[in-house]
C-alpha cells in the first residue's frame, strides 16, 4: 500500500513526527470518523443490550471460544447445534489437530455449511470427517437439489482455503441433489 503523499516514510518508520505526518494523520483520521458516522448513528438507535450480544456473537464467530478451549469437534458441534436445518456431526480424531489447521478446518466446514443454508434448498445436512494415513478427511454432504457451480465464488474460495494446506477437494453435485464436499489435507500430530 503507498504511503500517503503528506507523510515521510521515515516517520512511519520511526514514529517521529513532522508536520506533513501529523496533517496525513488528521486528514486520514478525518476520512475515517466521517465514514463512520452512519454506523455510528445507527449503533445509537439500538438498545444498548442489543448491540451488546451482536458484538459479542460476531466476535463469538471470529474466534469462537469453543474452538480454542476444546478444538475443532466440539466447535463443529456447538456450530451445527445452532444451525438452520438438521446437521449431523460424526468427527472422530485421535487428538487436537494442529492449530492452523484445525482453524482452516473450522472456517472451512462454517463456510461450506453457509453456502448449504444460502443455496442448496437442504432439509439435512451432514458433516463427516476421519484422521486416516497422515491426512485429515472430510465429507460435508446435504440433501439440497445439487446443481452447484464447481466454479463459483464459493467453490473456488473453500478450495483456496484446501489448497493453502496442501490438500484437495473434489465435488459431486448432480442436479436434484446430493451435493457432496470432499476434502483431503495432510495432518501430522505433534
Amino acid at each position: 500500500m503507498p504511503l500517503s503523499s503528506t507523510a515521510k516514510p521515515t516517520a512511519a518508520i520511526t514514529g517521529a513526527t513532522s508536520e506533513a505526518a501529523r496533517r496525513g494523520w488528521a486528514t486520514n483520521s478525518a476520512r475515517m470518523r466521517s465514514g463512520a458516522e452512519p454506523l455510528v448513528s445507527g449503533l445509537a438507535k439500538i438498545p444498548g443490550a442489543t448491540v451488546h450480544q451482536a458484538l459479542r456473537a460476531l466476535i463469538r464467530g471470529l474466534n469462537p471460544p469453543v474452538l480454542a478451549d476444546h478444538g475443532l469437534v466440539a466447535a463443529i458441534e456447538d456450530y451445527a447445534g445452532r444451525f438452520l436445518i438438521p446437521v449431523t456431526v460424526d468427527l472422530k480424531l485421535p487428538e487436537r489437530l494442529p492449530r492452523k489447521l484445525e482453524t482452516t478446518m473450522y472456517y472451512l466446514i462454517n463456510e461450506a455449511m453457509t453456502n448449504i443454508a444460502k443455496h442448496s434448498g437442504a432439509e439435512t445436512a451432514a458433516v463427516h470427517g476421519r484422521y486416516h494415513s497422515d491426512l485429515l478427511v472430510l465429507d460435508i454432504k446435504d440433501d439440497g437439489r445439487g446443481g452447484l457451480d464447481p466454479a463459483g465464488s464459493g467453490v473456488t474460495g473453500l478450495a483456496d482455503r484446501v489448497t493453502a494446506l496442501d490438500g484437495r477437494m473434489r465435488v459431486s453435485s448432480p442436479s436434484g441433489g446430493p451435493t457432496l464436499l470432499h476434502v483431503e489435507v495432510p495432518c501430522r500430530f505433534a
